[in-house]
Formats: C-alpha cells, sequence, structure tokens
C-alpha cells in the first residue's frame, strides 16, 4: 500500500479547509489533487473513517488552528480510503 503525504491549510477568513495530496506521480504541469471541506469537524471525521487517530488529530487541530495548516507525513492509504477522503478518480490511477 502507498503512503501518500497530506497538507490540510485553512482558508483565509473561513473555517473552510483544502487538503492537497502529494507523494504520487504528477505529470509536469499538472495541478497536486486536492479535495475540500466546509470545516474541521467535516475533515477530522473523514480523516478519522481513513484510520488517523485521535491523538495525531488533536495535534493537527492545534496547528490548524496555531498557524493554519499541518502536515500527516506517509499515511498508507488505499485507493477506496483516497476516495473517501474526497480524491477524485482520476488522482487514484497509479
Amino acid at each position: 500500500m502507498p503512503s501518500y503525504w497530506l497538507h490540510a491549510l485553512r482558508q483565509e477568513s473561513t473555517e473552510a479547509l483544502t487538503i492537497a495530496l502529494s507523494s504520487i506521480p504528477v505529470q509536469d504541469g499538472s495541478p497536486v489533487p486536492t479535495a475540500n471541506y466546509g470545516s474541521w469537524d467535516q475533515l477530522e471525521t473523514a480523516l478519522l473513517a481513513v484510520g488517523i487517530t485521535v491523538s495525531v488529530l488533536q495535534d493537527a487541530g492545534r496547528s490548524l488552528t496555531a498557524d493554519g495548516f499541518c502536515t500527516f507525513a506517509d499515511i498508507p492509504l488505499t485507493h477506496k480510503q483516497l476516495a473517501t477522503l474526497g480524491f477524485a478518480q482520476e488522482h487514484l490511477a497509479a
């Protein structure tokens, strides 16, 4: 199972968040895959569903509050888990 990095960014002046997926082959000029969430609660629920632990999520929530971003490093994810996080099927081809 491949490992990925997820980068969560808080949208300025809102509760909305974007997560970007890295550690996948990206063709030149193609954007990094992203998924959008309306709030931390929505993103937290999705991350729990793919196996991110509560303690890691607590640290991430603090980082998002303080810095506006956080990174989840070397997270093993299946195609189904990537889809659960909201990444489109075309981003899942390996």
